[in-house]
């Protein structure tokens, strides 16, 4: 059996959807970190000073080490010139254990 097969196979096993789904928001939230800090070509070091976070806190949000409270992503948010927005959306429309876990959009 080769990678893609051994994938496709555990993404249809109950546990690992329901391991997948508990993980997906933190990672969503790292790229979401990375690739907004990124395009606005700002560093760890520049958000650390606009938002007060220490820079390892911010490279572990980054790199989904670290789970951040809803004040720490609008603190982060603010010092990047943004607003954070959750929703709820059903399941069917969520993204799929399809799309690697963590993976970054293109920008």
């Amino acid at each position: 059996m080769n990678v893609e097969n051994y994938m496709m196979k555990i993404r249809k096993d109950s546990a690992f959807r329901k391991a997948y789904e508990t993980i997906v928001p933190k990672y969503d939230f790292a790229n979401a970190l990375f690739d907004t800090r990124e395009r606005l070509g700002m560093t760890h070091e520049e958000l650390s000073r606009r938002s007060g976070i220490p820079q390892d806190d911010i490279f572990r949000y980054e790199n989904g080490d670290s789970d951040p409270t809803t004040e720490v992503m609008q603190t982060l948010a603010d010092a990047l010139g943004m607003r954070v927005v959750i929703r709820f959306v059903p399941k069917e429309e969520a993204d799929s254990p399809e799309k690697e876990c963590g993976e970054r959009e293109d920008t």
